[in-house]
């Protein structure tokens, strides 16, 4: 058997089951009950937590042209959010399937059309294992957490604490601060937009 330096998703998985007292399983295809709201959890914390955008999963004053053919500007399926920066900072936009739309247009203006480049920040959602080690176990140990929490509403069942999850955010805060080369104006910056 393989050893991998970085949580799987099948051990994410079983970690989130262990905490709630529920036995391990050798595949993520064992379609029991447990197994699909373990994992179904698991990508709803991975979504929750990667929407906040950090270093490893956010593109900065991305430049973006319109397509050739329609003017539109077509954004990654797995783009989350997007925002205007730079010298398009001043352009209001949002997404919707796929395409940039403007949100402060002249009126009779096709919100999709585009005559140049936009610069934009964009927060990308990743497979879990594509995200650091530290992301990865931040949201085991959340996914594990609410699913204690959903799955026992008796409080018999004690899986990771909320004090085991602030470790892990820390964990993930000191990581990315290592990793983005922030200050101390933006690591505080960055403190107060991802509380857990």
């Amino acid at each position: 058997m393989a050893v991998y330096a970085s949580t799987t998703t099948l051990e994410a998985v079983n970690e989130i089951l262990l905490n709630a007292g529920l036995l391990p399983v050798n595949s993520l295809s064992s379609a029991t009950p447990d197994v699909e709201k373990a994992k179904a959890i698991l990508t709803s914390s991975s979504r929750q937590v990667q929407s906040q955008g950090w270093s490893f999963n956010t593109d900065r004053n991305f430049k973006i042209s319109p397509d050739a053919t329609a003017d539109h500007i077509i954004i990654p399926l797995n783009a989350m959010s997007v925002d205007t920066v730079g010298e398009s900072a001043a352009l209001e936009v949002t997404q919707r399937d796929g395409i940039l739309r403007k949100t402060n247009r002249i009126d009779g203006e096709d919100p999709r059309v585009f005559d140049s480049a936009v610069y934009l920040d964009i927060v990308y959602y990743l497979p879990f294992e594509e995200i650091p080690q530290a992301a990865r176990w931040y949201i085991t140990v959340k996914a594990a957490r609410r699913f204690v929490d959903s799955y026992s509403a008796s409080g018999t069942v004690h899986g990771f604490t909320r004090e085991e999850e602030m470790y892990a955010h820390a964990d993930l805060m000191e990581d990315e601060g290592s990793v983005g080369d922030y200050n101390m104006l933006d690591t505080m910056s960055y403190v107060n937009r991802r509380s857990i």
